[in-house]
């Protein structure tokens, strides 16, 4: 699995705002590639070590990347459709299931939270500003953080989403859900499809998006 990360100077917008740096983290390597006032040949060398890494990763990790870094990515640097398509459909992304599976959105931090682990220490408009005043080292070292955590969350043999709920990734965009409750509640949730049942207290069900 590799974990990305981007920053940029602003939103999905148009005109499109510079992409400052991505950040791409595994157990085996990390990279550091900044796109921001650096020279051309600088510029062309981090495309090219960028693109061939998500296209040489057979899973990808990201929060919020299927609708944010990877489509910033695909406009900022002229990637095919075709070839960002495929970086999308093998990407894990924990925002995209709670939003469009469970209908719900939460930040990177609550869900490390809930899981457990650390969280982070700045946010998107840090990074802005650590790109205007040109520090870079510590605008990289923010990025990768943001990749390293992310990373840690998608490795989990299951993601917690809630006090109750768990998510467990199966294969492309399959994920199992784990469902604890009391039984005398049960007649009062809606759940989708079961799909297997684990005994008095938790049930699990199957669905794609």
């Amino acid at each position: 699995m590799l974990a990305l990360d981007i920053e940029t100077l602003g939103l999905l917008q148009t005109p499109l705002p510079a992409l400052t740096c991505v950040c791409l983290y595994s157990d085996q390597a990390e990279h550091r590639l900044r796109f921001y006032k650096v020279s051309e040949e600088v510029f062309e060398q981090n495309k090219t070590q960028l693109l061939d890494e998500l296209d040489r990763a057979t899973c990808l990790a990201g929060f919020n990347a299927v609708e944010f870094d990877l489509e910033f990515i695909r406009l900022f640097l002229h990637v095919p459709d075709a070839q960002a398509n495929a970086w999308m459909l093998k990407c894990i992304d924990p925002f995209m299931v709670a939003k469009h599976m469970l209908r719900t959105q939460c930040g990177l931090n609550h869900l490390l939270w809930l899981n457990g682990l650390p969280c982070k220490t700045g946010t998107g408009s840090d990074a802005i500003r650590l790109a205007e005043d040109e520090r870079w080292d510590e605008l990289l070292d923010y990025c990768l953080m943001d990749a390293r955590l992310t990373y840690t969350l998608c490795t989990l043999p299951s993601i917690r989403f809630s006090t109750v709920l768990r998510g467990k990734h199966v294969r492309g965009l399959m994920w199992h859900f784990f469902f604890a409750y009391e039984r005398q509640q049960s007649k009062a949730l809606v759940l989708p499809t079961i799909v297997e049942l684990h005994g008095a207290d938790e049930e699990e069900f199957a669905f794609n998006d």
